[in-house]
């Protein structure tokens, strides 16, 4: 048995997650993955073959390298079982290829995100739509992240009324987290972590609105990798109040990065699509499991935990003068009643249970069905 995996990027750590825990249960496993410049994380433990460079963000930019990927593609297929693909994208390249081989094997797509060209109104938008439908007509197993693709993308714009799925969150593989200490943010500046790929402009206006008015009541600690912030380092340097520790790779960097901060910056601008709201984000996992408060956007599928559990505070970043004043009307009592509750969450919110079991079952039957 064979299982090919066909992979946007080779230093994803939830990609890499996903992969390591498969091998775990048993799956034989072989990695394609393009490479991409400055893209944060460590290349996986499993090791790849390198389908070429690409660079991030820029989605129709990638044909090219797609098509010069197909003899690689194609020659690794030849003796798969199951191919799994991360991305329409790379799903809509291994549904090509596969139509080209004799034996043909069984297709599985992950979706982690759902692009925002896909839930448009012109025409391209309804031919990338159309393309999809033609595609999971052919997929037998379709992962994904975030029961809202389900509901708000695949019932409520593609108008499809099932999809054969699987339902694995973000969630971390994280082992025992030492609980975070106890602080009374009444008695010093609040600090704030926005981590991962920073290319929120609207969090970026937010967060700076914020630290000018409270003065260094509120401080900023960025990690990760800047996309598309114009002017990030000099406006940074500019700020007394604002740090950037530079890119990290988890899960390793992890534990020291949320012994920083109080609060978890997991707020981001809302598409005119609205395709954000579906999202589910590896922060919110990673507050959670490090004991660590949030700040979300309201109306997103980790802002309603976040309202419903009482674990931070949720804001509309359609407004950034509202969200400065309810983030400086933080006090020591608020902030003190989220720690605690996010401190007793089940543990089942922020780490898996038995998903990649369920996923290596899935697969073993897809290949002996071939």
């Amino acid at each position: 048995m064979k299982t090919l995996c066909l992979l946007p990027v080779a230093t994803d750590a939830r990609i890499s997650r996903r992969l390591t825990a498969l091998e775990r249960r048993g799956v034989p496993l072989q990695v394609l993955a393009f490479e991409r410049a400055g893209y944060p994380g460590k290349p996986m433990d499993l090791g790849f073959q390198s389908l070429g460079h690409i660079d991030h963000g820029k989605y129709f930019g990638r044909l090219g390298a797609l098509v010069a990927a197909v003899p690689l593609v194609r020659a690794a297929m030849a003796d798969a079982d199951v191919v799994y693909s991360f991305g329409l994208d790379l799903h809509a390249l291994a549904w090509g290829v596969a139509r080209t081989l004799r034996r043909r094997p069984a297709l599985v797509y992950e979706v982690a995100d759902i692009h925002p060209t896909l839930v448009g109104a012109g025409p391209l938008a309804r031919c990338l739509r159309a393309i999809e439908r033609r595609l999971l007509r052919d997929t037998p197993l379709n992962v994904v992240t975030s029961q809202a693709f389900l509901t708000g993308f695949y019932a409520g714009v593609q108008k499809i009324a099932h999809v054969p799925h699987l339902l694995i969150e973000n969630k971390p593989n994280l082992g025992p987290v030492a609980a975070a200490p106890t602080r009374d943010v009444d008695a010093g500046p609040i600090t704030i972590g926005y981590f991962g790929m920073l290319r929120c402009e609207r969090s970026w206006q937010a967060l700076e609105e914020i630290t000018v008015r409270g003065n260094g009541r509120i401080r900023v600690y960025f990690r990760g990798v800047p996309l598309g912030l114009s002017d990030f380092s000099r406006r940074v340097a500019g700020n007394p109040w604002m740090e950037y520790g530079g890119p990290y790779n988890a899960p390793d960097d992890l534990p020291g990065m949320y012994s920083r901060i109080d609060l978890s910056w997991n707020a981001h601008r809302v598409d005119d699509n609205n395709s954000l709201l579906w999202n589910r984000t590896n922060r919110f996992y990673e507050a959670c499991a490090f004991r660590t408060p949030l700040v979300a956007q309201v109306g997103s599928q980790d802002g309603d935990v976040v309202a419903d559990r009482g674990i931070g505070v949720c804001v509309d970043l359609a407004d950034i003068d509202a969200v400065a004043r309810r983030i400086l009307a933080i006090d020591g009592d608020q902030f003190a009643r989220w720690q605690r509750r996010v401190a007793g969450l089940p543990a089942s919110v922020y780490t898996e249970t038995t998903e990649h079991e369920e996923l290596a079952h899935h697969i073993f039957r897809l290949a002996n069905a071939v």
